[in-house]
């Protein structure tokens, strides 16, 4: 079976990759298991080059498989809404802090002071929570300022430079976060 289409997923334990053939089917599977960090307890934070070397070890097993010489199009899914941080190159500034991580109450709790719950969610269609991206961001102005000062990225995007690609960040996805909508109506970073 001639494989058509790639995909690769950036998982939360793993790194999952398959092949499918000019009608769908599966011509290969492969799956690169990474482990989460835990640097505090209720902190989660994830290695994005384990995440890069297990994409790179998944597509070698898909290889191994079978030829991928006639592939066509490749797409690449990962965890949302894990933070990375990058810098002006892309270069990854910090391990990616993770959609589950909880270091971040009082940023949340100083954006419900600052914005009503419902302004919030009728700004960004979703409510405040350790799940949104922002919260992430706020925290690391307060506490790791020198990993704020780049641009953020989802899971997805974190090699896409050395693949040959420019980090995907569309308008839905970055509306995730919570923090778009938001800074186009006042100016969140001031305050």
């Amino acid at each position: 079976m001639t494989a058509r289409v790639l995909g690769v997923d950036i998982g939360t334990t793993a790194v999952k990759a398959i092949a499918l053939d000019e009608h769908g089917r599966v011509a290969a599977t492969a799956s690169i298991p990474h482990d989460g960090l835990a640097p505090r307890p209720g902190w989660s934070e994830g290695d994005p080059d384990a995440w890069w070397r297990g994409a790179v070890g998944a597509l070698r097993r898909l290889a191994e498989q079978g030829p991928l010489d006639a592939v066509a199009m490749v797409g690449v899914s990962g965890m949302v809404p894990a933070l990375l941080c990058l810098d002006g190159a892309g270069r990854v500034l910090r391990p990616s802090i993770q959609q589950n991580d909880a270091r971040t109450e009082a940023e949340i709790e100083w954006l419900r002071g600052w914005l009503p719950a419902a302004d919030f969610f009728a700004a960004t269609g979703q409510p405040l929570s350790q799940q949104l991206v922002l919260p992430r961001l706020l925290w690391l102005r307060a506490h790791e300022p020198e990993g704020a000062t780049g641009r953020s990225s989802p899971a997805s995007g974190t090699r896409g430079r050395e693949a040959g690609t420019r980090p995907p960040l569309r308008p839905p996805r970055r509306r995730r976060p919570g923090c778009l909508p938001c800074a186009r109506r006042t100016k969140w970073w001031a305050h």
